[in-house]
C-alpha cells in the first residue's frame, strides 16, 4: 500500500506538478522579458530606464544631464546640444548624482557631464527601489540595495510586484502626453497654473523655513578629483518667495565658493535669475516656456565658453 501511494505521488509530480511549475516559470519569464522590453526600456522618462541606460549603455558622444525633478523639467536638451541626454529623476538628490557619476566616469568618454544642483540635494536621496529593479542582478546594485531588497526582487516576473501600473503609466505618458512636453529624457509642464493657484504656492512658501546644509560632499569630492572630464553645474532659477525662505544664505555662497577651486567645474548660477511669474510650474520649478528660456540662457553661455554639446 505504501509502495502504491509513492507510485501514486511519483505520477502526480512527474506528470502534473512538475509540468505545471515549468509552465508557470515560461510564463513568469516571457512576461518578464516582455514588460521590461517594451514598457520600461521604451518609457525614456521614467526613472528605470534611465538607470538602465546609465549602468548599461555607453554613448561616446552623449552629454549627460543628471540631477532630481529640477533638472528632468529644466533643462530642455534638444536646446542645449545635439547630444544630450536628461537624467534627472524626481525625488533625487545627493546620492543619485554620486551613483549616476560613479558609473559614468568609468566610461571612455570625454565629454562634459552637466549637475543640476538643488539647495536641498542632501535632503534627497538616490531614488525609489523601483527604478533600480530591472537591474537587481547588477552587482553594483545589488550592493547599493542591499537594505532595500526582498528576496522576489531578484525573480523575474515576481520582482514587479506592485510595480505593474505605474511603470504602464510612464510608457503611456512617454508615447502620449497632452500635459507635458517629453524631449530626450526630460519631461517638461505645459500646463499653467491659474494665478491665483500660483500665489497660494508662494504663500505657503512665505511660511516656510530652509536651512542649507549641503556641506558634506566627501564622495562627490572624490569622484570629481578621480576625472579630467568637464563638470558643469547648473543651479536653475528659484522663485524669489524661495530664496527668501533661506535662513543661511551665507553657508550656500561659501558652498558656492568651494565648487570653484576645483579645477574641472564650472559653475552657471541662474539661481537669482529674474524670471517672470507665468514661467514657473512652482517655486521651484519651472515649467516648459521656463525652461526654453533658462536652456537658451545656458546654451548661449556654454556657447561663450566654446563649449559645443
Amino acid at each position: 500500500m505504501q509502495n502504491l501511494y509513492i507510485s501514486n505521488f511519483s505520477k502526480l509530480l512527474f506528470k502534473i506538478i512538475i509540468p505545471y511549475f515549468v509552465v508557470i516559470l515560461i510564463i513568469g519569464f516571457i512576461i518578464n522579458y516582455s514588460f521590461e522590453k517594451f514598457i520600461i526600456f521604451k518609457s525614456e522618462i521614467s526613472g528605470a530606464y534611465k538607470v538602465n541606460r546609465i549602468l548599461n549603455y555607453s554613448f561616446e558622444k552623449e552629454t549627460i544631464i543628471v540631477g532630481s525633478s529640477r533638472a528632468r523639467g529644466g533643462i530642455v536638451p534638444e536646446i542645449v546640444g545635439n547630444n544630450v541626454f536628461n537624467y534627472g529623476i524626481d525625488g533625487t538628490g545627493y546620492n543619485y548624482i554620486n551613483f549616476v557619476l560613479h558609473k559614468e566616469l568609468n566610461k571612455r568618454k570625454k565629454t562634459p557631464i552637466i549637475i543640476v544642483l538643488d539647495y536641498e540635494w542632501d535632503k534627497l536621496g538616490i531614488g525609489e527601489t523601483q527604478y533600480y529593479i530591472p537591474n537587481s542582478n547588477n552587482p553594483f546594485v545589488s550592493k547599493l540595495f542591499k537594505d532595500r531588497f526582498s528576496f522576489y526582487h531578484y525573480i523575474p516576473f515576481f520582482k514587479y510586484f506592485g510595480y505593474y501600473e505605474e511603470n504602464t503609466k510612464y510608457f503611456i505618458n512617454n508615447q502620449i502626453n497632452l500635459s507635458k512636453y517629453n524631449n530626450n529624457g526630460g519631461s517638461f509642464e505645459l500646463f499653467k497654473n491659474p494665478e491665483h493657484l500660483f500665489n497660494m504656492f508662494v504663500n505657503d512658501r512665505q511660511k516656510s523655513k530652509l536651512y542649507f546644509t549641503g556641506n558634506n560632499i566627501t564622495v562627490f569630492d572624490s569622484l570629481v578629483k578621480s576625472t579630467k572630464r568637464d563638470i558643469l553645474i547648473a543651479i536653475l532659477p528659484y522663485h524669489k518667495s524661495y530664496l527668501e525662505s533661506i535662513v543661511n544664505k551665507n553657508d550656500i555662497e561659501s558652498f558656492k565658493d568651494s565648487l570653484l577651486k576645483y579645477e574641472n567645474i564650472t559653475l552657471f548660477d541662474y539661481s537669482k535669475l529674474e524670471l517672470n511669474d507665468s514661467l514657473y510650474f512652482n517655486t521651484t520649478h519651472l515649467n516648459y516656456d521656463g525652461a526654453k528660456h533658462v536652456s537658451m540662457k545656458f546654451r548661449k553661455d556654454l556657447d561663450s565658453l566654446n563649449i559645443h554639446l
